[in-house]
């Protein structure tokens, strides 16, 4: 799989696609109508990209390149969701200053801002509902935190997308969202293997998912 691959890729009405265009914090997410790109960071800016919206969960250098994400907005005119912090660096280009507790709607897709406990500047979370019912928690760099259970109860999420370095905190914050699969990137056979075994002590139903750079990964809506 390539980059290209990632974003020349069609999602049925019914299900929705992951992708990690970087090793560690770049995301995509697409549904039928959507393509949302989250934390750009060390990607060829002449290679292949799309997006109908660019987001930053925080102005950390491994989450934000300012000048990686003029040359993306120039290249797309995809427009910036973020922090005032990151905003304010991005003077001249076309952003959309978020805070948590605020929603906006992307095509096929909302998304709504979430407390984020994370040493940086008003950082964000995100659950991401897609119109198909999927719903999908990303908590960036989070740690767990104990109101994490009322994601639970209000979005009750299929998926917890974790993007953090710990797999120890993306198993606690299972254990208090229980979704039905918990996706993280693949980094080698040891951690996949702990990060089974983590699940099952913290959420026995909830199965764990590691996928690799440019691997597609779709999901459908729980039956």
């Amino acid at each position: 799989m390539s980059l290209e691959d990632v974003f020349n890729s069609k999602v049925p009405k019914e299900k929705v696609a992951i992708a990690w265009i970087n090793s560690y914090s770049c995301i995509v997410i697409k549904t039928q109508m959507a393509t949302l790109v989250f934390d750009p960071v060390m990607l060829d800016p002449n290679k292949s990209f799309h997006a109908d919206m660019i987001i930053i969960t925080h102005e950390h250098d491994d989450h934000f390149a300012p000048g990686l994400v003029r040359k993306l907005h120039n290249k797309t005119n995809a427009p910036i969701l973020t922090t005032e912090f990151i905003a304010q660096r991005l003077e001249g280009i076309k952003t959309q200053i978020f805070n948590v507790g605020e929603r906006v709607v992307i095509k096929d897709i909302e998304l709504h801002g979430m407390h984020c406990d994370h040493p940086a500047n008003r950082p964000l979370s995100f659950m991401i509902s897609a119109s198909n019912g999927i719903g999908i928690y990303h908590p960036s760099d989070s740690k767990p935190f104990a109101d994490m259970v009322c994601i639970r109860r209000d979005f009750n999420p299929e998926i917890l997308l974790y993007s953090g370095n710990s797999l120890e905190a993306a198993a606690q914050i299972a254990g208090m969202i229980r979704p039905r699969i918990a996706v993280s990137y693949d980094s080698d056979a040891e951690s996949k293997r702990r990060f089974i075994s983590l699940l099952k002590k913290s959420s026995s139903a909830t199965q764990a998912k590691m996928i690799k750079k440019f691997e597609i990964y779709t999901v459908s809506r729980r039956v």
